[in-house]
């Protein structure tokens, strides 16, 4: 079964696909981490579309890796802007891109360099966590999406997951993030969480207001890139 027909098969089904990560294999052990440098790429990202969202990274040397198959990636919060990653060349999914350089496991994502209507700086590595979301409200009396893990932890989250259900207890892939000083100047660890989710429930959150975006950033309509709006530092 080719992707379009898992894909509209999973729709009309409302299948709900597991929260992991895409890429980890390394090709071989390595004691070190390396770096890649270059702009994202991700076309079809945070809008309804056709086929499977990749996300990349295009070097300044031609080289292009794929980074993620993840129709949820942290790292579409990046789409034309210059990262700096760290990571390791890895073995790719069974369909996969081709005529690219390769496929790179992301530890650690950052901007290259500062840029003020940025709205994420950097995302670390993933961890899988059971936890259920719940909303609370900030001292602005604004209502904020947390997640709350099985540890008693809490952490406020900065996406708006497909498939996501208040005090529901799931197992979801979770990114610490970094918000630019533009969105907030309080250095708070928050999260990107992806939970499972299906087709239906991400066609729907794409097709709604901003395409699932939070209300304090959008997407530029030239450039594409997610940017911070003005006036929203808390």
């Amino acid at each position: 079964m080719n992707h379009e027909i898992r894909r509209a098969w999973d729709i009309l089904s409302n299948i709900r696909e597991r929260a992991h990560r895409s890429l980890w294999r390394p090709l071989a052990e390595d004691d070190h981490e390396h770096k890649l440098e270059g702009t994202v790429i991700a076309r079809g990202s945070f809008a309804p579309h056709r086929g499977r969202v990749t996300t990349e990274i295009n070097c300044a040397d031609g080289a292009v890796w794929v980074i993620d198959y993840d129709e949820q990636s942290p790292y579409q919060a990046f789409i034309g802007r210059r990262v700096v990653v760290s990571g390791f060349p890895c073995h790719p999914p069974m369909q996969h891109r081709i005529e690219v350089t390769g496929h790179f496991a992301v530890s650690r994502m950052q901007l290259a360099a500062p840029e003020a209507d940025a709205w994420l700086i950097d995302v670390g590595l993933p961890q899988e966590f059971a936890g259920r979301f719940k909303r609370s409200a900030n001292e602005a009396a604004e209502t904020q999406l947390a997640f709350l893990t099985e540890n008693g932890d809490t952490f406020s989250v900065v996406n708006n997951p497909a498939g996501m259900s208040v005090n529901e207890v799931v197992d979801a892939l979770a990114y610490p993030v970094q918000l630019s000083p533009c969105v907030s100047r309080r250095l708070r660890l928050s999260l990107w969480v992806v939970c499972p989710w299906s087709y239906a429930q991400l066609e729907k959150l794409r097709a709604g207001p901003n395409g699932g975006l939070p209300n304090d950033v959008y997407i530029d309509g030239v450039s594409g890139q997610v940017r911070c709006r003005t006036g929203t530092q808390v």
